[in-house]
């Protein structure tokens, strides 16, 4: 089928003559926008996840774990914190009730039997001796085997020193400084 062919006119623009005025509202808005998408990406760089600010504390604690173990090689399970205090008393009073893959890690490892050597680091003092805890009350009835380096206060050493040895497992915890 054929189709009748069209014609086209061609179409001619005019100039424009006069300069069309800007609308200073939208300008407004379009800095007020521009500012704003500044300001979060500049507070979204400065601000730190637990991750980030752990890092300081956690090479504290590797250091002062894998001096005072001797060992010329060593484990060490970094232990996950949120970033604020409240946060962190939540996850530290809900480990109590359940796990975490930190703790099943260690159980996992320490109940092979075979004595292996693991510091326990992380940026919460709080949260890394309730991720001991449930770990030793989940080895009492497995036959495990090995030590565990914690850097804690002495109250922490005394609550977990008797649960370490119902579970068979050496407990050493170095002191906070």
């Amino acid at each position: 089928m054929n189709w009748p062919a069209q014609r086209v006119e061609s179409l001619s623009y005019l100039p424009i003559t006069e300069k069309q005025s800007e609308d200073p509202t939208m300008k407004t808005l379009t800095l007020a926008t521009a500012l704003s998408i500044f300001i979060l990406i500049f507070a979204s760089g400065c601000a730190t996840t637990g991750a980030m600010r752990g890092v300081p504390a956690q090479d504290r604690q590797m250091r002062e774990i894998y001096a005072a173990s001797g060992l010329k090689s060593i484990y060490f399970i970094a232990v996950p914190s949120p970033a604020n205090v409240i946060s962190e008393k939540l996850m530290a009073a809900s480990l109590a009730f359940g796990s975490s893959t930190a703790i099943d890690a260690l159980v996992e490892v320490f109940s092979k039997g075979n004595p292996v050597t693991i510091g326990v680091i992380g940026e919460s003092d709080a949260i890394n001796a309730a991720t001991v805890k449930v770990t030793l009350e989940h080895l009492k009835n497995k036959r495990a085997a090995g030590t565990l380096y914690l850097v804690a206060d002495t109250k922490t050493r005394d609550e977990l020193h008797d649960l370490a040895q119902t579970a068979g497992i050496k407990l050493i915890v170095l002191p906070l400084k």
